[in-house]
């Protein structure tokens, strides 16, 4: 079967509706709205004649590149696309700049991120909140962000995840929310993904999690590293789900998952 692999048209975004499986409670027209055009966002096709056969998607930061959204139609599985697509990507990644490569993988994607040398590093937990929760946050201390608080946001999101990713975290800071007790010690993206929540300490990190189930009760997803918001989930009434592994190509970025108290998706962290 011949198939090619080219940048995405949004022609073709009908098409890719139907790729994502509904576990994923993924939305592809939002997906584009918010990162069509953006300098990070370099998202590809496998076409076999006029059909999408395949998806895959790379964020670029720097020297780390995320990729995520690998999808092969069920019709189309097993006849070489998926490793074609991940090949075409992490190519154009390291051509780009990029030294470490990063995702997080499915059972059916393993195999073959294996055979192009991803190893896993870490997993992601997910975490389900009891139906009848009622979140408590102190109101006094979480805030609407401000300009005068992006470079604050900014090292935060670095000294957690060991990336710069400067204009994403700026794209976002029009909605995010900061947790200021003196100083800001933590803060809330809540149209970033899931919602992302950072910070680097207990108290912060809690209270925005808090702030974000107020309104968003859709699981949440931790790394394995984070044992402050594990212990608080378990005692807390939240119920486990799956768990998922974080993969890489390089070397892992120096990050502190343990600042990590939401994942904003799978395709960056």
């Amino acid at each position: 079967m011949e198939f090619t692999i080219s940048p995405f048209k949004t022609s073709n975004l009908n098409q890719l509706t139907q790729l994502p499986p509904k576990e994923w409670q993924s939305n592809v027209y939002e997906l584009f709205l918010h990162n069509e055009w953006q300098p990070w966002f370099f998202p590809y096709q496998a076409m076999v004649a006029n059909k999408l056969a395949g998806f895959g998607m790379f964020f670029l930061f720097e020297e780390n590149a995320w990729l995520g959204w690998i999808l092969v139609d069920k019709k189309f599985r097993n006849q070489g696309i998926g490793t074609a697509i991940t090949t075409q990507m992490v190519e154009k990644a390291k051509e780009l700049g990029a030294k470490n490569l990063i995702l997080t993988a499915t059972e059916l994607g393993m195999p073959i991120y294996e055979k192009l040398g991803f190893r896993i590093s870490s997993h992601y937990r997910f975490f389900n909140p009891p139906e009848l929760i009622k979140p408590i946050y102190e109101r006094s201390k979480i805030r609407p962000a401000s300009k005068k608080d992006l470079n604050r946001i900014m090292d935060l999101d670095t000294e957690a995840t060991g990336e710069k990713r400067t204009e994403l975290i700026r794209y976002y800071l029009e909605d995010c929310f900061v947790y200021e007790n003196i100083e800001v010690t933590g803060f809330y993206m809540p149209n970033f993904g899931n919602g992302y929540v950072v910070a680097s300490n207990r108290d912060s990190g809690i209270e925005l999690l808090n702030f974000r189930l107020k309104k968003n009760k859709k699981c949440i997803a931790i790394p394995d590293q984070n044992e402050i918001a594990i212990e608080y989930f378990l005692q807390n009434g939240f119920t486990e789900g799956y768990k998922i592994p974080r993969m890489i190509l390089g070397k892992e970025p120096a990050w502190k998952p343990g600042m990590i108290f939401s994942r904003a998706a799978g395709y960056c962290g």
